[in-house]
C-alpha cells in the first residue's frame, strides 16, 4: 500500500527511497496501533524531535510526509496542510 513514492520536494542529502522505507514503517506501526487500541482509522501523526518536526497525513490512501524545523509554526503548517488535503483528494 505505502513505499511508492508519488511526489517530493527534498533537499538533496536526504535519500528519498530511504525516506519513504521510514515513513511506511511508522505508519504501518501507527495504523497497527490505532487498530489494537480501537481507536478507529488512522488519520495523521506528529513526531517531534531536538531538531524539528516530521508530519503524516493520510489522503485517500495515500501519505504526505512534510518534514520541519525546529522554529516551524505548527498552526501555519496545519491550516496549509487541511487546504492541500482538500486539494489532493480531489486529485487523487
Amino acid at each position: 500500500k505505502f513505499g511508492l513514492i508519488k511526489g517530493s520536494a527534498l533537499p538533496g542529502w536526504i535519500d528519498s527511497e530511504a525516506l519513504s522505507a521510514m515513513v511506511t514503517l511508522i505508519l504501518k506501526a501507527s495504523q497497527r496501533a490505532t487498530k489494537e487500541l480501537e481507536q478507529g482509522q488512522f488519520a495523521d501523526a506528529i513526531i517531534e524531535s531536538e531538531k524539528g518536526k516530521i508530519l503524516f497525513n493520510e489522503i485517500e490512501g495515500n501519505i504526505l510526509a512534510i518534514i520541519t524545523t525546529t522554529d516551524a509554526k505548527l498552526g501555519i503548517i496545519n491550516l496549509k496542510l487541511s487546504a492541500a488535503c482538500s486539494v489532493l483528494k480531489d486529485l487523487l
